[in-house]
């Protein structure tokens, strides 16, 4: 609803099934998708970069929604990410390994995932992580630049937690337990203190 609820929109195009970390492609202000180019989420975050330079010198206040694809799966860390985390050890959930007697029967009939392959997902997803962990910090570095960051407000969140392993389910996102209810949910404001 570009004109009406937002004045610029850069947005996934919602053909692309997948397409999460390379090859993606955006429509901006509603126009026909063009390649994005390069690592999604170096890209959102430059794309929004652009936007908070463009927005430092008004008066008005803006309101700047970023969404990054990553870490969907299937998780693709960036070049400089893959292969970050090396050997290091994975904690495995000790609800892995819990009797599932009495669970709901989805539970009691899902197969138990190898223990290597969630260790190699672990890495994979926080390999990913990376990557967003370097576009909110450059975000922060473009805030300070403008001389917007004791004024904005930032809110840093999820949309839902992963279980890795959780009770032997591995990326279900929408099971009745803590590692897939807990999400990040982060509020910076120093203008409210």
């Amino acid at each position: 609803a570009i004109g009406i609820d937002w004045d610029y929109a850069a947005y996934w195009h919602k053909k692309m099934v997948n397409a999460y970390y390379y090859d993606q492609k955006i429509s901006i202000n509603g126009a026909d998708p063009i390649p994005l180019g390069g690592y999604s989420t170096d890209r959102y975050t430059d794309l929004a970069i652009e936007y908070i330079k463009r927005r430092s010198d008004e008066e008005n206040p803006w309101y700047l929604w970023l969404c990054y694809a990553s870490p969907h799966s299937p998780q693709t860390p960036a070049k400089r990410h893959q292969g970050a985390l090396g050997d290091k050890k994975v904690t495995i959930p000790e609800s892995f390994n819990q009797p599932r007697v009495g669970k709901p029967n989805y539970v009691q009939k899902r197969p138990m995932p190898k223990i290597s392959s969630i260790e190699s997902l672990v890495r994979q997803y926080h390999e990913c992580i990376l990557s967003i962990d370097e576009g909110v910090g450059r975000l922060v570095e473009c805030l300070k630049e403008t001389e917007q960051l004791d004024n904005t407000l930032i809110i840093f969140t999820s949309d839902q937690g992963l279980a890795m392993g959780h009770h032997g389910h591995v990326k279900k996102k929408n099971a009745p337990y803590d590692a897939t209810l807990n999400s990040p949910l982060i509020f910076r404001y120093p203008a409210s203190f």
